[in-house]
């Protein structure tokens, strides 16, 4: 393997120029980071359509939502690395760079708020009842009201509304 000459152009705070571009793109979907307490997901600006709208995912969960920055991470890395006989010559730690990046929007508190309740029993979850992305519009199927829900209304008159 012949030795590379790296030059200043590619040093950023540091950084190699492929490093400063897959954290630049994971900044990018962070930017417009929103949190639905309702529904208990974040949206992130995962990247674009085929007509350059903006695409905006949902994430359910602190693992689903670090996997899917890392995988964003990874496709800006390696567009951008040095490869030598068809293997990259730096690999990536996406997974420790994307925790970095979110460990100060506080992602991770938010879901651990989300968490359900460990005591007690749940009659719905907010997630069953909202459409996505519908805010403050709730949705609910009343055609079967089983006798439970009854009886449990009947003791808690004040759940009802």
């Amino acid at each position: 393997m012949a030795e590379e000459e790296i030059s200043e152009d590619e040093f950023d705070d540091g950084e190699m120029h492929w490093e400063t571009k897959a954290r630049d793109r994971v900044s990018k979907a962070l930017k417009h980071i929103r949190f639905d307490e309702v529904r208990g997901v974040v949206y992130v600006m995962a990247g674009e359509d085929h007509d350059f709208n903006r695409v905006e995912e949902e994430f359910e969960s602190y693992d689903e939502m670090v996997h899917r920055l890392a995988e964003i991470y990874d496709e800006e890395w390696y567009a951008n690395v040095s490869f030598d006989g068809g293997a990259a010559v730096f690999g990536s730690d996406s997974h420790g760079a994307v925790g970095d990046m979110l460990s100060d929007k506080g992602v991770e508190d938010f879901f651990e708020r989300m968490r359900a309740p460990k005591e007690g029993e749940e009659l719905a979850d907010s997630k069953d009842l909202i459409i996505p992305t519908g805010g403050l519009i709730v949705e609910t199927d009343l055609e079967e009201i089983n006798d439970e829900l009854v009886k449990y209304l009947a003791k808690h008159p004040e759940m009802m509304h």
